[in-house]
């Protein structure tokens, strides 16, 4: 007969137009954050450091509060870095005495702070979600390495590991 379509047919026809659309979607949104302007907040080592500290202290109270810890959830974060005994010249508060040590913390509070481009990620689920944060997350560690070349070796620790965009946090570590 002219004009009949098999019941099958039309289905896989209504299937193949949301794929494609999916698709479609997700080119989009990948384009989108690969467009994206990342501006670095460039900050005073000591101010740096003083902020990487509180979003630490911070994130950890609400941790607490959550009941993160407390509800089996092993913290696998890095301990405080060791204070220097001694006052840094001119009578300023001690200083860690590694401070490579706030790597981790001062990633972690600019990811954070950069955490407003997440919108980007606002109109795609599933794996396509899972890749283009990844690549967001890419996009804004390298941003952080040039900012801050000391930050590179980091910036690559916690851009190439699983994507944590949606982590409160941001410290770079699986949930």
């Amino acid at each position: 007969m002219a004009g009949y379509e098999a019941p099958d047919s039309r289905r896989h026809v209504a299937r193949a137009e949301p794929e494609g659309a999916a698709t479609w979607k997700r080119q989009a949104v990948l384009e989108r954050i690969r467009a994206e302007a990342i501006e670095i907040p460039r900050l005073d080592p000591g101010t740096f450091a003083l902020r990487a500290l509180e979003h630490r202290a911070r994130t950890e109270r609400e941790r607490r509060l959550s009941g993160g810890a407390a509800g089996g959830t092993r913290d696998t974060s890095p301990a405080p870095p060791a204070i220097s005994p001694m006052p840094a010249r001119g009578g300023s508060p001690p200083v860690p005495a590694d401070r490579s040590a706030l790597d981790p913390w001062k990633v972690g509070y600019l990811l954070h702070r950069l955490s407003h481009h997440d919108r980007l990620l606002d109109d795609i689920s599933g794996a396509g979600r899972a890749e283009a944060m990844a690549v967001l997350r890419q996009r804004i560690c390298a941003a952080i390495a040039e900012a801050y070349p000391a930050l590179a070796e980091e910036c690559v620790r916690q851009g190439s590991g699983p994507a944590m965009v949606d982590r409160p946090d941001g410290d770079g570590r699986p949930p």
